[in-house]
């Protein structure tokens, strides 16, 4: 069983290095912007509170006393909902990327990490910087900005407490969204192991810069 779990982590890493050495030879600058699981636990925790407490904030500013009572909330219907969001926020990721890859879905891997107990989404193909980001940034926008938007048409806290809740599971995206604020140009791969990536840029625009 474990010799398998390696062979699996082994090929996705030949096809990352193979990947990243046949960009270097076309005389990229590669650039490593990964996370350790400590630091994506502790570091990134604070980035979602801003966008917690605006969407909370917004929906009882639009509700006030309409809004349900946390007391009342259907708790098995929240619990279905938040655990089913957790495999769509990765299939989210693979479709999103997936659109601005040569391949399509057959670039997309999905898998389970036991360490983590989380599902994870990767993406092996060279993406533009624009697109890699839009894909990071799509789960959260998609499940927490549209459960948001549905609890200020319906005064229903099981929805404000979904979107504040994928938008604090989306905590590792946040933070590769924030190492990859500043990069706008070049080629992106995802890393197969740690949250993160990689960033390749022409080695001429590095010394013109």
């Amino acid at each position: 069983m474990e010799t398998k779990k390696r062979s699996k982590k082994e090929k996705k890493y030949e096809v990352f290095d193979a990947l990243c050495q046949e960009i270097q030879e076309k005389k990229y600058h590669k650039k490593d912007i990964t996370f350790s699981a400590k630091e994506a636990s502790t570091q990134g925790m604070l980035l979602p509170v801003p966008f917690i407490v605006l969407v909370v904030v917004g929906y009882f500013w639009r509700w006030g006393a309409d809004a349900t009572p946390l007391w009342e909330i259907n708790l098995f219907l929240f619990i279905s909902l938040f655990f089913l969001s957790i495999p769509i926020h990765e299939l989210i990721h693979g479709l999103a990327w997936s659109y601005y890859t040569k391949n399509k879905m057959k670039s997309i891997t999905f898998g389970f990490n036991v360490k983590e107990l989380m599902p994870y989404c990767h993406c092996k193909e060279a993406l533009e910087a624009k697109a890699y980001k839009i894909g990071v940034l799509a789960p959260v926008t998609v499940l927490g900005g549209g459960y948001f938007l549905l609890s200020l048409l319906y005064p229903n806290t099981e929805l404000i407490l979904l979107s504040a809740f994928n938008i604090f599971m989306a905590v590792g995206d946040f933070l590769i969204f924030w190492g990859a604020r500043s990069i706008h140009e070049g080629l992106v791969i995802d890393h197969p192991e740690l949250p993160g990536f990689v960033v390749f840029t022409k080695e001429t625009n590095k010394q013109e810069s």
